[in-house]
């Protein structure tokens, strides 16, 4: 929409809850999962918010190459004001509501630095802009 969205003005405060497992499957292939739950308690008039998801991964070539699938959903508990002066479907709106998914995949270089490309997108959404998300990185495992 070309707009430089810098914030929205409000406080927020998030408890949240992960729980999670790793496990190995056919062939010692390394796997783990992670679920999550979390209350997003949002101030100057916007709704408060569920936020619930998981992950899936597995390593293959003795844990050089991760494949993980990721799913998110955000719920407004539509306690907040119903709309805001100018504000339409962008990061910052209220009662903005989505389930979402990536696909990554993960390559160790050495033992400490790999590369990741990523895909993602959404089932649905609210009163949110969303269009597929492609990312590549760079990253250090500080384990």
């Amino acid at each position: 929409q070309g707009q430089l969205q810098t914030g929205d003005g409000e406080f927020n405060q998030m408890i949240r809850a992960d729980i999670s497992r790793s496990f190995s499957v056919i062939n010692g292939v390394g796997t783990y999962a992670n679920i999550y739950g979390s209350i997003n308690n949002r101030s100057n008039g916007f709704s408060d918010e569920v936020r619930f998801g998981g992950e899936l991964g597995a390593s293959l070539f003795k844990g050089k190459f991760w494949f993980i699938y990721r799913l998110d959903v955000l719920e407004s508990l539509q306690n907040g004001n119903e709309t805001f002066e100018g504000q339409g479907a962008t990061v910052f709106a209220n009662n903005t509501e989505f389930v979402s998914y990536t696909y990554e995949a993960a390559y160790y270089i050495s033992d400490k630095w790999g590369i990741s490309a990523a895909y993602g997108s959404a089932f649905s959404g609210k009163l949110i802009a969303a269009a597929p998300s492609y990312s590549v990185g760079v990253f250090l495992d500080i384990k």
